[in-house]
């Protein structure tokens, strides 16, 4: 048990983690807007914390995400959310 880091330990890598896969999925993917992103982001990462589980990468849903931006526009809006957050869902 002394190798397993204590829980608030392993909350900061996966918050680590997190960044570092933000970051290679804006160079990754420089063609998805950033609001598909961060409402991609934010709901993983919510739903994470509340479920205790890692979800899959960005690269998995990409295609279903360049769907919702073809369908309601890069641009903020609600239908976008609703949209990529209809995708996590489906993850």
């Amino acid at each position: 048990m002394a190798l397993i880091p204590p829980k608030s330990k392993v909350i900061e890598l996966r918050a680590l983690e997190a960044y570092r896969e933000n970051v290679e999925d804006v160079f990754d993917f420089p063609n998805i807007g950033t609001y598909s992103l961060m409402v991609f982001r934010a709901e993983v990462c919510r739903r994470e914390v509340m479920a205790a589980k890692t979800y899959p990468r960005f690269e998995t849903v990409r295609v279903k995400v360049t769907a919702c931006e073809e369908q309601h526009g890069k641009e903020k809006s609600n239908a976008l959310y609703a949209c990529v957050r209809t995708v996590v869902d489906s993850m």
